[in-house]
């Protein structure tokens, strides 16, 4: 089992983990993230930043709906993810303005998480 702490910046604190990402198909070295667990999201979302810095393709396109019911079309990417021994080799994700991950059901579906909201962790038992 792997424990993260709640991330107390924001308000209230939020359950987050950390992992590690990387372009699929790439020899980059892995970069460390504070990912914030989000079972809102159908699918992970990186930085727009990130894919700039990557210089990444896109792979496809999505429509993804925004928490304000918005529809948008956005470019996928392709992206190797690990939380703890748990790798996600070919992760399709897409992007957002925003400066963290998003960990969507994409990888969540795939792990036992609990979220122990008094004592401010994210555990996941099988990472």
């Amino acid at each position: 089992m792997k424990a993260f702490p709640y991330e107390v910046s924001e308000q209230p604190p939020a359950p987050y983990v950390d992992l590690e990402i990387k372009p699929s198909f790439s020899t980059m070295s892995f970069l460390r993230y504070r990912a914030k667990v989000d079972s809102g999201a159908a699918m992970t979302v990186i930085s727009s930043s990130l894919v700039d810095q990557w210089r990444l393709k896109p792979f496809s396109v999505v429509i993804v709906r925004g928490y304000n019911g918005q529809a948008s079309t956005r470019p996928t990417y392709l992206v190797d993810l690990t939380i703890g021994n748990k790798k996600f080799t070919q992760l399709e994700v897409t992007l957002s303005l925003r400066t963290n991950v998003l960990l969507g059901r994409d990888v969540l579906n795939h792990l036992r998480i609990v979220l122990d909201g008094p004592r401010q962790t994210t555990e996941i038992h099988d990472a």
